[in-house]
């Protein structure tokens, strides 16, 4: 074998190394965990990749999204997903399996509620039947049963949907974490962190692109005033801030919020604090999806704007994944914390100390 042969597979063994390592290093693979948290924590057993959970701070009542996604996308079997409701106000109430009408399958991911100036309640859920996606409006009835009002799918520009953000009850935000529509292109997009994600606008009418060249556009959400809006990516480690124009929906960049983790969710306390869930490392995670005996860590960030604009994000949690693994959602209310994970069967319930 020539020297320029062994140079050359030298350089490129170098440069796989260099990738693998780098790989590590931007999954958070070689970050410390040191498990912490001031509250108190309350194990609430029995529901199933409680993914995505939002707050109704009025009736303080919690609306969490499950779905048995690990019994359906790794093991082919028939999973269980629905909406259930939590009382916030009985600190030993378990959750409730909302009822449906029509009681068609349901396999929710993310959801967004929106409340009416009449006073009429509505959540979106982005929903993944078999191979399809679809998006689903229903109306929140006096008995907390949920109408199914309006259904969006099979559009071009409903790729791979994961979070969705109400505007009213005729628009609405949505997330694609991926440009990608087969396995393989989503994988490439993910380990070569491209920017290839996008967030997509409905005006009622038509649907439009608003934000693109993300990565891994994950969970959306904006301030009490509609004018900003906030996207998590966990393959860039942060949350992207845009400016809202209210008549068209158009979403122009403003600034980055570095976490140094893969945020997940974001939801929005009363007193207009983010808080998302995070994986600090993704590559655990990755793991876990297709193990889930397998643990990853869970992780709370609050991010406190000032008066000036600008964000400070704190930790508030961190866990090895022996408490919670795979943390997707932090929602918070007055002092309780609820938090979410994507496949195991218990949410968390717990008390924020005086200061937070």
């Amino acid at each position: 074998m020539s020297k320029k042969i062994l140079i050359a597979l030298a350089v490129f063994f170098l440069l796989l190394l260099l990738f693998f390592v780098k790989t590590m290093h931007d999954a958070g693979q070689f970050k410390k965990i040191e498990p912490h948290f001031a509250g108190k924590v309350r194990v609430i057993e029995g529901i199933t990749g409680g993914e995505d959970i939002t707050i109704d701070h009025h009736k303080q009542i919690a609306y969490i999204s499950a779905d048995d996604r690990y019994a359906r996308m790794v093991k082919k079997k028939d999973g269980f997903g629905g909406i259930y409701k939590l009382d916030l106000t009985n600190p030993e109430a378990i959750p409730v399996l909302l009822q449906r009408t029509p009681d068609l399958p349901l396999y929710p991911h993310g959801i967004s509620l929106y409340h009416t100036p009449e006073g009429k309640s509505y959540l979106y859920v982005v929903n993944h039947p078999g191979n399809s996606h679809t998006i689903l409006l229903y109306s929140i009835q006096l008995d907390e049963s949920l109408f199914l009002e309006k259904s969006w799918d099979n559009h071009d520009f409903i790729i791979s949907p994961n979070d969705v953000l109400a505007v009213d009850e005729n628009r609405f935000y949505f997330t694609n974490d991926h440009g990608s529509r087969s396995e393989f292109g989503k994988m490439l997009e993910d380990f070569l962190q491209l920017k290839r994600s996008n967030v997509v606008y409905f005006d009622g009418s038509n649907f439009q692109i608003a934000a693109k060249k993300i990565a891994y556009a994950n969970g959306i959400n904006m301030n009490a005033e509609k004018k900003e809006v906030y996207v998590a990516s966990p393959v860039g480690k942060s949350i992207l801030v845009y400016h809202r124009n209210a008549s068209d929906g158009q979403l122009t960049y403003y600034k980055i919020i570095p976490l140094n983790t893969g945020p997940d969710n974001i939801e929005i306390d009363e007193n207009g604090n983010l808080w998302t869930g995070c994986h600090p490392q993704l590559l655990s995670f990755l793991k876990h999806a297709s193990d889930t005996s397998k643990l990853s860590p869970s992780q709370v960030i609050k991010i406190r704007k000032d008066e000036k604009g600008d964000f400070h994000p704190e930790e508030i949690l961190l866990d090895s994944g022996e408490l919670l693994s795979g943390s997707s959602v932090a929602a918070v209310s007055g002092n309780i914390l609820l938090i979410g994970p994507v496949f195991q069967n218990r949410i968390l319930r717990c008390e924020l100390p005086e200061e937070n």
